[in-house]
């Protein structure tokens, strides 16, 4: 059957071109899409006349299609893809993956108009043409890169409490977990050797971790356990640490610089007592354990460390005293000597 064709199309001609093609091709594709009507004399009269109006709509899809590859000329997709040994892919990656990933950056274009002779079934770096009009074709680049599971706590730590926590209450903490991969992945969330004393629980909800802090925790940051996060077969951890605030006081100190002696110095007092050759300084410092006999509590391994800064070429002295323990509600003094 002898056609005109109103339109491109690819490996058959350009608009107005006469040619001749198969009854089926023609009935079953051509006509349908109105990309072709028959080449009778009034049909040839009738391209004619929309020849120019045609060359106009030519030339706008021109000037877009050069637009549009101006936009996608060095573009880089990255596609993500499950890969075995040597980089071969499970499956492979299709124009119509392409199509859809640059749909997600703002492209509306067709798989039939993205040239991949092959699917791509590595991992690597791919030059994809886009066939974008009869005149103009851009060019892509394509990453392959395996995919990955990759879940993680999004917090430098998980603390309970602080300097000023009493003993004997409760505490919470929330922390963020984050999902980095490529993947929807399901997490668990469990402790690991936190003490029943601590009586923790997490809410996966909104990630908070809850406890008692005993009447028994030591003070400053102790780490009590760690949080466990899993997924994937693969699993992560985070230390649980808990900071309660000392129980243990200083209630008085003297200080003697040869025969004279300051007593009850308070916090930035200066001893204005000069040292001559010999003398002796002694710290004499009252320490108290501030829990109550209700709670029972001795602190065992008490040493009280004493600095004099600037005092030797601009070094500093140091001593300590020898160990104490207190039992709850009872204080001691203890010698610290220069």
């Amino acid at each position: 059957m002898k056609i005109i064709l109103r339109d491109d199309v690819v490996k058959v001609g350009a608009a107005g071109e006469t040619r001749n093609v198969s009854d089926g091709f023609a009935r079953n594709y051509l006509f349908p899409k109105k990309l072709a009507m028959p080449a009778t004399p009034s049909n040839l009269r009738k391209w004619e006349s929309e020849k120019k109006l045609h060359q106009t709509r030519l030339a706008q899809t021109l000037e877009s299609a050069q637009q549009l590859a101006q936009s996608l000329e060095g573009l880089t997709l990255d596609l993500t893809a499950r890969s075995g040994r040597e980089g071969h892919l499970f499956g492979s990656v299709t124009s119509q993956m392409i199509s859809e990933a640059l749909l997600e950056k703002g492209f509306t274009i067709e798989k039939k108009n993205i040239v991949l002779e092959t699917s791509i079934k590595s991992l690597g770096e791919y030059q994809v043409p886009i066939r974008l009009h009869s005149q103009v074709t851009a060019t892509l680049t394509v990453v392959v890169r395996d995919a990955i599971h990759s879940v993680a706590f999004n917090s430098s730590q998980i603390l309970l409490g602080s300097s000023t926590t009493d003993r004997n209450t409760t505490q919470s903490t929330t922390f963020v977990i984050e999902n980095v991969g490529d993947f929807t992945e399901s997490v668990t969330l469990s402790l690991v050797n936190v003490a029943s004393s601590y009586n923790a629980q997490l809410s996966t909800t909104q990630v908070t971790l809850t406890a008692s802090i005993p009447v028994s925790q030591d003070s400053g940051v102790q780490t009590v356990g760690k949080v466990q996060l899993s997924y994937s077969s693969t699993t992560t951890v985070k230390d649980v640490q808990v900071e309660a605030r000392s129980r243990l006081s200083i209630e008085d100190i003297d200080v003697t610089v040869g025969q004279s002696t300051d007593n009850n110095l308070e916090e930035g007092e200066r001893i204005e007592d000069d040292a001559n050759p010999e003398d002796t300084v002694e710290f004499d410092i009252e320490v108290k354990n501030l829990f109550s006999d209700s709670q029972d509590i001795e602190i065992e391994n008490i040493e009280v460390e004493v600095t004099i800064e600037n005092i030797d070429d601009d070094d500093d002295l140091e001593e300590s005293s020898d160990e104490i323990d207190l039992d709850a509600d009872n204080n001691e003094r203890v010698s610290v000597s220069f």
